[in-house]
């Protein structure tokens, strides 16, 4: 089956940890209305599975999460900072 007819409905951002290439995804649409995921592995597309997009949100969580408990661990330290320069004075 030709990919050449199909549709982009949805282009959107992928993202790798540690990896620059492959950065978008793109929802399609076939003549016959099914559609499906079309990424890409080292620029060559392919359909994906879309447990491959769950994955995807799973990474990204785990970024988020790691990313808010340095935020928190920073903020942790500089209220330490204060208080110690409050007890020193």
């Amino acid at each position: 089956m030709s990919e050449k007819n199909d549709k982009v409905l949805l282009e959107f951002p992928v993202m790798w940890v540690g990896w620059e290439c492959d950065s978008k995804a793109w929802v399609m649409e076939r003549p016959d209305g099914t559609r499906y995921i079309r990424m890409t592995n080292h620029g060559s597309p392919y359909k994906a599975n879309p447990a491959e997009l769950r994955e995807r949100i799973s990474e990204y969580e785990s970024v988020l999460e790691q990313t808010r408990n340095a935020l928190e661990l920073l903020a942790l330290s500089s209220e330490a900072a204060v208080q110690s320069q409050k007890g020193g004075a």
